[in-house]
């Protein structure tokens, strides 16, 4: 799956592989770089998704066929040579390929080499997962396990830039299809909170969590207002670091400790970090608000914000110390950096 694409397969079922690209996991990467065939369904295979291009890292063009399925001409064969381009909406095209497999053919997947493989694979990949979590403060990766554990399974969950929407899509589950909302393409930020209002107001009856950064969070929080005013029960999770962390750590990552620069919510007498009292501007607008600091009193939180009948925001604070502050990278991004200056 894809950033945009996250969820169209249920995330808990034995045959799901996880994801491939810059910020997919060592699983989808080996997946895809290793596979003879690849029916790419709706995939423009943009930039994250295929670590750059860079060849081998997440597909391997020389040795695997491309089948690209798409409704828009222009993408087919555009960023990867295609074996068989296929101008067709991909719903229709899946049905038109089932009907078309003789049920002699069908295989059942349960005890093949294929997914047992798969399945030590998760289990070292849940071992990595674990190495991010049990920090103080805790990091985003341990946020985002309570939310899941806390918040139904058909929920949408929507998010903006930042960490919070790549540690989200590297390792939260989406479970139902067409829950998973985020800002694809150019990522933008602020997306979270109008767009969480979007989705509950087309889907009244059911949990809407919007999970923020406190960057992002600041870009549209005004929008409160708006929630309450016609009651809207949103639910966002506000992950607070006091910056533009994932901005400062790309800067890190790329030229060295000493040169994150101009990301960083920090009074300029001491350099302290800072962030506004979330809490209070989210009273202000009488938006029902709580902060947490430990794993348990999240749980409280996320529980309480559940049951409120109307908007809430849970302000969590998380670790901004590099590297708990981002998650792991398994592939390659020629960003900022491009690869002449190696």
């Amino acid at each position: 799956c894809t950033m945009a694409g996250k969820g169209a397969f249920p995330e808990d079922h034995p045959l799901f592989g996880f994801y491939p690209g810059t910020k997919g996991s060592p699983i989808g990467n080996r997946l895809t770089s290793n596979a003879d065939v690849i029916l790419a369904l709706g995939c423009r295979f943009a930039d994250e998704t295929t670590s750059s291009y860079k060849q081998g890292e997440s597909f391997d063009r020389k040795k695997t066929d491309f089948i690209q399925v798409d409704i828009e001409p222009y993408e087919l064969g555009k960023n990867y040579r295609v074996t068989l381009p296929i101008l067709a909406d991909v719903r229709t095209a899946l049905r038109q390929m089932f009907d078309l497999i003789p049920d002699s053919q069908k295989q059942d997947y349960k005890g093949s080499k294929i997914v047992e493989q798969l399945k030590q694979e998760k289990d070292e990949w849940s071992k990595q997962l674990a190495k991010q979590r049990g920090h103080t403060p805790m990091t985003i990766s341990e946020m985002l396990a309570v939310v899941r554990d806390t918040i139904p399974r058909d929920a949408f969950v929507v998010t903006s830039a930042g960490h919070t929407q790549a540690v989200l899509f590297q390792e939260f589950p989406i479970l139902e299809p067409g829950t998973n909302i985020t800002s694809g393409g150019f990522s933008t930020m602020g997306f979270g909170v109008p767009a969480s209002m979007g989705v509950s107001l087309a889907h009244p009856d059911r949990v809407v969590v919007s999970v923020e950064g406190d960057g992002s969070f600041l870009m549209t929080a005004q929008e409160l207002a708006t929630a309450v005013q016609y009651d809207i029960p949103i639910k966002i999770v506000l992950a607070d670091n006091q910056g533009w962390i994932s901005i400062r750590d790309l800067q890190i990552d790329a030229y060295g400790a000493d040169r994150g620069y101009a990301t960083e919510f920090a009074h300029k007498k001491d350099g302290n970090p800072s962030s506004p009292d979330f809490v209070a501007l989210a009273k202000a607008f009488g938006c029902w608000a709580r902060s947490c600091h430990t794993v348990d009193e999240l749980k409280e939180n996320m529980g309480a914000a559940l049951n409120v009948d109307g908007p809430a925001l849970v302000v969590v604070n998380v670790n901004r110390e590099h590297p708990f502050s981002e998650s792991p990278v398994y592939g390659w991004w020629d960003v900022p950096k491009p690869t002449y200056l190696d």
